[in-house]
């Protein structure tokens, strides 16, 4: 089967976006969670696509016995 990645708030560029409104404020603000959102969102991200590679690479092995 196939397997999409669905829509989903895209938490880097959230990040990227409050970082730069951080710097034109002055405002100081905790992005630990954020952060910690964005890394594992990152690393399922990866073991996903790796999963998606890896059932391409098998699919490209199947063939019929004839």
């Amino acid at each position: 089967g196939e397997t999409y990645l669905i829509d989903s708030v895209d938490v880097k560029a959230a990040l990227a976006v409050i970082k730069k409104l951080i710097n034109l404020t002055g405002i100081n603000v905790d992005l630990s969670e954020i952060e910690e959102v964005a890394r594992k969102v990152g690393e399922e991200t990866k073991r996903i696509l790796r999963g998606l590679k890896r059932e391409k690479k098998e699919e490209g092995r199947l063939g019929y016995i004839s």
